[in-house]
């Protein structure tokens, strides 16, 4: 273990993404600029009989067309008799990541992965549920002890995957806490480096809920948008006229390594990870704390880790689900923290492009920040077309705003009350 002046720089070498609005870095990051949305009404099972209908689903089409899932299943032949969505895109954003990270850095490396819940074959569960679909008979059928039969893969299967073909030789770990699951484990990853216990992780998430258990459970919660006439535009983070989220489906793998080993092997850098802070609300199973006091401890506390100051924040990457009781927690925790400073800083939520990808949605935010820094520009929340006066910061509206960012913050809240925080910097020597 590592202290004080001893504790290594973490940096960001490498990153793959899979989203709904676009298939890797490159394609991401133009989707991101445009305000280009990959929201449409799901395909993958017959919804008719469901009240939310729009969803963030990265179309079969623009897989094949990639070419990355013939690599896939090259690579990890094992995946092919898998029908779980979310190993497939995973696996994709591995291959991205790690394109140019040579075996022996690789076999060196960790691997930490965010993610949901198991998935269940569908299959099955409708077999148990004939004529028109039920969500009440449905999760009936998932209780009824029949889960060693419905279960398609364990939530470790991934990274077992990767660990045994690359031989990695560091801990391989999973992290499960809902919607900050891939932001915690990013952060883990980075407590890990930074103390010294690795030289290098592959960090991230992946999931898809895009399933009758995930559409009908987060309906049940009443977390979805259920105008579905609206398409693309029924989730409007920060909107007056917001009345719930859409869940989409998607994975970001990012290389995480200490600065020492990054420049040993010549390493681009996109970004150091400058801190961290996970806290818990215990307020509510579903809602948030409406004060937002654990996200507003977690955002502090990772300022405090960086060694700056809410001064030096230059955006804000929001969790920014598109629903009331959300939009109107976080944008008062923001206030609370920075004060009259709060106008001043560009907050968005891609959501608003992407959906809720649940355990994935950290990682992939993350990736949109490196694209952001990258490329000189704040993606938009688009759909915002009616200020709220309870949401009143500046949300970089419809439209992107080029931009120079050096540091940037990024939230996550979950059910249960899951609170994380990173902090994520320009690099300089």
């Amino acid at each position: 273990m590592k202290s004080g002046k001893d504790i290594d720089r973490v940096v960001i070498t490498s990153v793959g993404v899979v989203s709904p609005n676009g298939i890797g870095f490159n394609a991401f990051s133009h989707s991101l600029r445009e305000g280009q949305s990959g929201l449409g009404e799901i395909d993958l099972f017959d919804a008719g009989n469901m009240t939310s209908r729009i969803v963030g689903q990265i179309r079969d089409d623009d897989i094949e067309c990639s070419g990355i899932a013939s690599e896939v299943y090259r690579v990890f032949p094992g995946l092919k008799s898998q029908s779980d969505r979310k190993l497939l895109l995973g696996a994709m954003a591995f291959l991205e990541a790690v394109r140019d990270l040579e075996d022996r850095y690789l076999r060196e490396s960790a691997i930490v992965l965010g993610t949901s819940l198991e998935s269940f074959c569908i299959s099955k569960l409708f077999e148990l549920s004939p004529g028109n679909f039920d969500i009440d008979t449905y999760a009936g059928n998932l209780m009824d002890g029949q889960e060693r039969t419905l279960l398609q893969a364990p939530l470790d299967f991934l990274g077992r995957e990767i660990t045994r073909k690359f031989h990695l030789s560091g801990p391989n770990l999973v992290n499960c806490s809902a919607c900050t699951a891939s932001t915690q484990a990013i952060g883990h990853s980075f407590q890990m480096i930074r103390s010294g216990r690795c030289r290098r992780v592959i960090a991230g998430g992946t999931d898809s809920m895009l399933n009758p258990l995930g559409l009908g459970g987060f309906s049940v919660l009443g977390a979805l948008s259920t105008r579905n006439d609206l398409g693309a535009k029924a989730i409007c983070p920060f909107d007056l006229w917001r009345e719930g989220t859409v869940l989409g489906e998607g994975a970001a793998i990012i290389v995480m390594e200490s600065l020492e080993t990054a420049t040993e092997r010549g390493a681009p850098i996109l970004a150091e990870i400058l801190g961290y802070a996970s806290t818990f609300d215990a307020y509510k199973l579903s809602e948030p704390d409406p004060q937002g006091r654990g996200i507003s401890m977690a955002m502090r506390r990772a300022i405090a880790m960086s060694g700056s100051d809410v001064n030096n924040v230059d955006y804000i990457s929001a969790h920014g689900t598109g629903t009331l009781l959300n939009d109107k927690m976080e944008t008062a925790a923001i206030k609370g923290l920075f004060g009259e400073r709060a106008y001043e800083i560009p907050v968005s939520s891609i959501k608003s492009m992407i959906g809720h990808l649940i355990g994935a949605s950290g990682a992939v935010e993350v990736a949109a920040i490196l694209c952001m820094m990258r490329d000189d520009f704040i993606a938009p929340t688009v759909n915002l077309e009616h200020p709220d006066p309870e949401c009143d910061l500046d949300y970089v509206a419809n439209v992107m705003r080029p931009a120079r960012l050096n540091m940037c913050l990024k939230n996550s809240m979950g059910f249960g009350g899951q609170n994380a925080a990173l902090v994520l910097g320009r690099f300089e020597q």
